[in-house]
């Protein structure tokens, strides 16, 4: 703790597990993304060649199969996300990740922990707002989850890159990181309204760091 929960080498420890939090949990899940829209598109063609009438052939390859198959693509990082949650909070890391975001978050009425899904939500908001779940109280969980589509995603990136070149080519930089910063500042708005509109009670400042430990 006197290096994780340094005033100068804790926060730069933060951002580190964070980032690298984030990088494993595409990183893992991308090629079962990849093999499972591999398997969707096999299967789209199978139906395509079959005798069928044009009605039932677009609802097993466009409703059907498309629409699962939209559904389990999520499964990977869900699951990814899930046990990487897991060992930081078995492993005691995770406290130490909300105490140390702890003061940043409070001053725009959010708990540590909530620093977590904010990250997340830069490269999919589901994963993101699934991640909430770590939060202790539900109003914390609702709020969050509520602001956090405002965050941009990776998902929205090429659109954000092909109308900035588009319409602005020669400030295209500066127009997709002002709608990234942006979306931050939503959000956080959001979450600010929300407690308001909502009536959410303030979490606890206690905060419990648990001892050091190998997740069994």
């Amino acid at each position: 703790d006197s290096i994780v929960l340094h005033p100068v080498v804790g926060p730069l420890a933060l951002v580190a597990g964070l980032a690298l939090t984030f990088h494993l949990t595409f990183a893992v899940s991308t090629p079962w993304i990849d093999f499972f829209g591999l398997v969707q598109e096999v299967a789209a063609g199978w139906v395509a060649a079959l005798p069928l009438p044009a009605l039932v052939a677009s609802f097993l390859s466009g409703a059907l199969i498309e629409g699962v198959g939209t559904v389990v693509s999520f499964l990977p990082v869900l699951f990814v996300l899930y046990v990487l949650l897991g060992f930081l909070e078995n492993a005691g890391i995770l406290a130490r990740v909300a105490y140390l975001a702890d003061g940043l978050m409070r001053a725009i009425g959010l708990p540590g922990r909530a620093i977590l899904p904010m990250v997340l939500s830069i490269g999919c908001t589901v994963p993101a707002i699934q991640a909430t779940r770590t939060l202790e109280e539900r109003g914390d969980r609702l709020r969050v989850a509520l602001a956090l589509p405002s965050i941009s995603c990776s998902a929205r990136l090429p659109v954000f890159v092909l109308m900035a070149a588009a319409f602005v080519p020669a400030y295209a930089a500066v127009v997709v990181t002002g709608l990234y910063l942006l979306g931050f500042v939503v959000a956080i708005a959001s979450a600010l309204l929300f407690r308001r509109v909502l009536r959410t009670p303030e979490s606890s400042g206690a905060m419990e760091l648990p001892s050091y430990r190998w997740p069994p």
